[in-house]
């Protein structure tokens, strides 16, 4: 689970991550890091020696208002820049040459021992800064369309005495298991289901990196009694990493010049669909003919599928696809639930319009959309 990122490991990370679809990174370097700290610092009022010792001693105070503020982030130039330059490599053997980069993203400042659970992502009050996750995945969870194949790179910016985060590994193989938030591993009837749950402690430099599809949740998998006192509070952020996604109302970037010829001679060498997915739903969102392989169920390819039938206006490909993606045998939700969620899916024109130039299938599709 635990990997130095350096070009000589990607081989591992990668397997490491087809197999649990979650990594820990070390010997990572510090230009994210620098920069979301000092992007803390400049918000919260905090010193960075102040967020550094936050998870030993005895935590920090923030303020209502600054809480809130911490609740919605947005990504700069330069952050997006170093995230690039550090995790690019990755991030293309992971979801591909044309990238989205996450508009946003939240602080976490949450102290280790309490109680207060949320069922539920950004929702304008900022309470999220601080309490703890039910069990989700990135995909469902969000509010917004987006992609199962997307990928979390989460950033601790202290090293912190007790659990942070709780994964169920090799959960992304299983399709969509929630349409929802679940409770808490502790409080979640049929979780044993998933498989065996495995907790993870931060440390300064390390960088977890993990599948949308991954069930995950915060603070200890069991929560124990608050103790009294000021509490060792884990800071951290999250940033998020699309493929080409049409659903998306934000730009796209390259990280290769010749993306679509990248693509095809990668859909040839691999045989994993966890890596050939990004690859055909970027793709299908440009209209480009993809010979479909026989696709177990649950295979998170059927969503490159979805998209095909979207791009194609195909109602009875796009419902099939939900069919057989959806895990309605060990998941926790009907198959309804999912039809209905994925039906007003339609087709932004700025994912498009950002690589017309330079991708002439994105610019045909571009000149097929409404203005």
């Amino acid at each position: 689970m635990y990997y130095p990122l350096s070009s000589a490991t990607l081989d591992s990370i990668v397997a490491g991550f087809q197999r649990d679809g979650v990594v820990v990174l070390t010997d990572v370097d510090s230009g994210p890091l620098d920069i979301l700290t000092r992007m803390l610092a400049e918000q919260s009022g905090l010193s960075t020696s102040e967020i550094r010792a936050a998870g030993r001693d005895g935590g920090v105070d923030i303020s209502s208002d600054v809480r809130a503020k911490l609740a919605r982030g947005y990504m700069t130039p330069e952050l997006r820049d170093a995230s690039h330059a550090v995790f690019g490599d990755l991030l293309l053997r992971l979801v591909g040459p044309i990238l989205h980069t996450s508009q946003t993203f939240h602080y976490q400042l949450k102290p280790r021992a309490q109680r207060d659970v949320i069922l539920q992502g950004y929702h304008g009050d900022g309470r999220e800064v601080q309490a703890l996750y039910g069990i989700h995945n990135e995909f469902t969870a969000a509010r917004v369309l987006t992609t199962p194949s997307a990928v979390v790179c989460w950033i601790p910016l202290n090293t912190f005495d007790g659990k942070a985060l709780y994964f169920y590994p090799g959960s992304h193989r299983h399709g969509l298991l929630a349409n929802r938030w679940l409770p808490r591993h502790d409080a979640c009837e049929g979780i044993e289901r998933v498989g065996p749950v495995v907790e993870y402690q931060p440390k300064l430099g390390e960088v977890v990196i993990f599948n949308f599809l991954v069930l995950h949740g915060s603070g200890a998998a069991v929560l124990g009694d608050p103790t009294p006192g000021p509490q060792p509070t884990r800071i951290s952020c999250d940033l998020r990493f699309f493929p080409l996604a049409g659903l998306l109302d934000s730009e796209a970037s390259l990280l290769r010049p010749d993306p679509v010829a990248w693509m095809r001679e990668q859909e040839r060498a691999l045989d994993d669909d966890l890596l050939r997915a990004p690859l055909w739903e970027s793709l299908a969102y440009l209209g480009e003919r993809i010979d479909w392989p026989a696709l177990p169920d649950h295979s998170v390819a059927h969503w490159a599928r979805f998209v095909e039938g979207l791009v194609q206006q195909n109602a009875a490909q796009r419902d099939d696809a939900i069919r057989h993606l959806a895990n309605t045998t060990i998941g926790f939700d009907p198959i309804e639930r999912y039809l209905e969620r994925f039906a007003p899916a339609t087709l932004s024109r700025t994912p498009y319009a950002s690589i017309a130039s330079h991708v002439p299938q994105a610019a045909r599709i571009l000149a097929s959309l409404p203005a």
